[in-house]
């Protein structure tokens, strides 16, 4: 069963009205490139196709996207949002349920028709970051195929890979790396995605991360990174408490188990649990 269009205004309303005739194969005679002088009529567009956007419903989507073209798909709203990113903040669920399949189909024809993939609203999010974010991995694909940017930050300097490690997507990590991804862009605290992998325990991320050396990071200065509290991810794991991210970090030769931070404390005096205190002292911690 179809999902229900939010009819909350007359403008809406008509607008969707004249898309029932759209969809039912009673199409007006339309210039694709035309923009209507009277802003009234381009904002009652603009709002039809960020409702059916929010929704999604790709059937009352596709006339408008197929007719009024770049113009619409480029129009944003007051906080900067992009008919792109209000698809992108709907979580696809299964591949194969309508939803999934509205979305893909809605982010296949704003692609089509120009929408900016790279656009950032006020908060500075894209779409990518967004599609992360709600875990939809189809559209994230979508978007990494067109040339979504990888490497831009929001407002608190998360980037698609930060977001990713965050959420523990592990195949979407491999693939941003594969598209260009740097692991060393920090966000507003000078965290790494790795610095992130240690605070949320993403430990399968690590290892992902500490070999993207092929990516063209290096791994003894990425191992090594400071946040703005001079604190290593080793430092993160230890204070956090995460034992399986501090087990993953001492692996690896680079990370140095006896650095200090900014207070000059170790790894070893940082730590919160006994847990996490013993296996530092099985590596060699004093």
């Amino acid at each position: 069963e179809r999902r229900a269009v939010g009819r909350g205004s007359s403008a809406l309303n008509t607008s969707l009205t004249s898309l029932e005739s759209f969809s039912s194969g009673s199409v007006p005679v339309v210039n694709p490139n035309y923009i209507e002088v009277e802003s009234n009529a381009f904002a009652a567009r603009v709002e039809t196709l960020f409702s059916v956007c929010r929704v999604p419903n790709y059937r009352y989507a596709e006339p408008l996207i197929r007719y009024y073209g770049h113009a619409l798909a480029s129009a944003r709203d007051e906080n900067g949002n992009t008919a792109l990113h209000l698809v992108a903040a709907v979580k696809e669920g299964d591949e194969n349920s309508i939803v999934a399949r509205d979305v893909l189909s809605i982010t296949r024809d704003l692609i089509a028709a120009g929408a900016p993939l790279d656009a950032q609203r006020a908060d500075g999010a894209t779409p990518l970051s967004l599609t992360l974010a709600v875990g939809s991995f189809g559209m994230a694909q979508m978007l990494l195929e067109a040339g979504a940017d990888v490497n831009l930050a929001d407002a608190k300097g998360q980037t698609a890979l930060i977001i990713a490690v965050q959420m523990g997507l592990d195949d979407m990590i491999e693939n941003l790396l594969a598209h260009n991804a740097d692991p060393n862009v920090c966000n507003t605290t000078s965290q790494s995605a790795l610095h992130i992998a240690a605070a949320f325990n993403k430990y399968s991320a690590i290892p992902r991360l500490l070999n993207a050396t092929k990516y063209g990071a290096n791994q003894d200065a990425y191992a090594m990174r400071l946040d703005a509290d001079g604190r290593t991810a080793l430092h993160v794991a230890a204070l956090m408490g995460q034992l399986d991210a501090l087990e993953q970090l001492l692996k690896y030769p680079a990370v140095d188990i006896s650095a200090r931070d900014a207070n000059g404390l170790t790894a070893l005096e940082l730590a919160k649990s006994d847990d996490v205190r013993r296996e530092l002292q099985a590596h060699g911690a004093t």
